[in-house]
């Protein structure tokens, strides 16, 4: 938007510029004798590469912020005009009836966790685990605050919404059973979305 403005403030001045050449110069060049007439055309010629030097230059900036962006950066990929967490293409969710101190892979990053609830026996436990073929079982003397990238623990209603945890690249969500004396499975109901890459 800067671009445009400068061009156009440019052009702005380089009209006032030739109005007030021809005010100065008696508003015609055809009234004075060829003499005076040659010197104002060579005044006003002046004038005119004068204008034209400042809007090029003005131009050549615009140039510069379209090609290179206005930051000076250049985008990888397309621009995106609608927030992730609102483009239904880029919405995940799920349900899982069985979480057990096994664990259970909920998703893989790039992800972000904005919605879960859990229930039945103590609800259900979150952590975050490098990505591999499965999740780190609990043993009887363990429970999922443990583990090193534990998020929380969903007690029933309401959960979490709105939030906003993030699941890296190269990392994945795993959903526990958070009580590892209970013989009872945990629930999940979680959503969220993959971010722009």
């Amino acid at each position: 938007m800067r671009s445009k403005y400068k061009l156009i403030g440019g052009s702005l001045m380089g009209a006032v510029a030739i109005h007030l050449a021809f005010i100065a110069c008696g508003h015609s060049l055809a009234v004075k004798g060829d003499a005076d007439a040659g010197t104002e055309a060579g005044l006003l010629d002046a004038l005119v590469d004068h204008i034209s030097g400042l809007i090029d230059g003005a131009t050549k900036d615009a140039r510069a912020d379209v090609d290179a962006g206005a930051c000076g950066c250049t985008v990888s990929g397309p621009i995106q005009n609608t927030p992730a967490s609102e483009n239904p293409t880029q919405l995940k969710l799920g349900s899982f009836g069985a979480l057990t101190t096994a664990g259970t892979m909920i998703v893989t990053g790039p992800f972000v966790l904005t919605d879960a609830t859990g229930g039945y026996s103590g609800g259900s436990a979150l952590a975050l685990e490098p990505t591999a073929a499965a999740c780190t079982a609990l043993t009887v003397n363990d429970a999922p605050s443990s583990l090193p990238g534990y998020l929380m623990t969903i007690v029933s209603d309401p959960g979490v919404h709105g939030g906003r945890y993030l699941v890296p690249a190269g990392q994945m969500l795993c959903g526990y059973q958070p009580n590892v004396n209970v013989g009872n499975t945990g629930t999940l109901q979680w959503a969220g979305f993959v971010p722009y890459q």
